[in-house]
């Protein structure tokens, strides 16, 4: 963990909901994301290598987040997630093609579908971290950036067709910093099966 800049710890009004202007005044806090099998990785990468060939971005790496937006002690934290590792089942995600908005960080990405089984998952999460977030997009990122909306259509009609399931059965706790576009994997926890 050498290298790792830690936030200072928050209040617990902090912990239970995200605080935008703390965001912005900020440069951390943690996120549990949903990582995937090498086999998986290596075939979305090669998707995201398209992308990057005609972009310019942040380098990131693949997940899918469950859950947004922790703080506090970093002990506490991966203390949690490993139990809710050990609450939560491995569970498959579905692809449903490619979407983009006009933001950011969920620029060009994979369309999840949003699962009662996917669902079930991140509310395990939430309720561990007392995270009330009843906005969820689930989505995989391809590219965080801000590129004109003709150019996102482009891009997305010369990439293959995706539509399949995939198999989830590691988390890991995550620290974001946002304000210089970095994120470091802290801990990785395998999920139950």
């Amino acid at each position: 963990m050498s290298g790792v800049q830690i936030p200072p710890p928050l209040p617990k009004q902090h912990i239970s909901k995200m605080n935008k202007n703390y965001l912005k005044e900020n440069d951390y806090f943690y996120s549990i994301w949903a990582l995937f099998e090498k086999e998986h990785d290596d075939e979305l990468q090669s998707i995201k290598k398209i992308i990057e060939s005609q972009t310019s971005g942040p380098s990131f790496k693949l997940h899918l987040t469950l859950s947004c937006c922790l703080y506090g002690n970093l002990d506490k934290l991966l203390i949690g997630t490993e139990k809710v590792s050990k609450k939560c089942k491995s569970f498959l995600i579905k692809i449903q093609g490619y979407g983009f908005k006009e933001k950011i960080f969920e620029s060009i990405f994979l369309k999840i579908e949003k699962s009662k089984n996917l669902i079930f998952q991140k509310r395990q999460i939430d309720t561990y971290f007392e995270i009330n977030n009843k906005n969820y997009f689930p989505h995989v990122s391809l590219y965080y950036g801000n590129i004109k909306r003709n150019e996102k259509i482009r891009i997305i009609k010369k990439l293959p067709i995706i539509n399949k399931e995939v198999k989830i059965k590691k988390i890991a706790l995550v620290l974001n910093d946002e304000i210089n576009l970095s994120w470091k994997v802290i801990e990785t926890f395998d999920l139950y099966n």
